[in-house]
């Protein structure tokens, strides 16, 4: 990270922006931080989400990628960086997924017309 960098305290920012992925994730979390707290007028979606997903794409094959440079010897499925990611990419993944599903019928309006 750049030293004055305000995601210098953010243990996994400091991780996943050094080594083979860094270049990635800061593109990422620089997209992510532009749209902040920004909603799409017409979908209602956060705009981190649909103006920042290929970069998130691009980071997660790069991180599936390189796993053994991410973890170290003394990590462990439960350490809170790696469980702290995997939730992320978990939720970024559920996000992509729900943008494109179908109106729910029981919201369709219905009408009836008698003669």
């Amino acid at each position: 990270m750049v030293p004055g960098n305000r995601h210098e305290d953010c243990p996994i920012c400091v991780k996943y922006s050094q080594g083979p992925c860094g270049k990635y994730f800061r593109q990422w979390l620089e997209c992510t931080d532009q749209y902040t707290d920004q909603i799409d007028s017409k979908t209602g979606e956060e705009l981190h989400l649909s103006k920042c997903e290929h970069l998130a794409q691009v980071l997660a094959d790069c991180l599936q990628k390189h796993q053994d440079f991410y973890s170290s010897s003394s990590s462990s499925e439960h350490h809170p960086l790696r469980v702290a990611w995997k939730t992320f990419l978990k939720d970024l993944e559920e996000e992509s997924k729900h943008r494109y599903e179908e109106f729910p019928n029981f919201f369709t309006p219905r009408s009836s017309y008698s003669f």
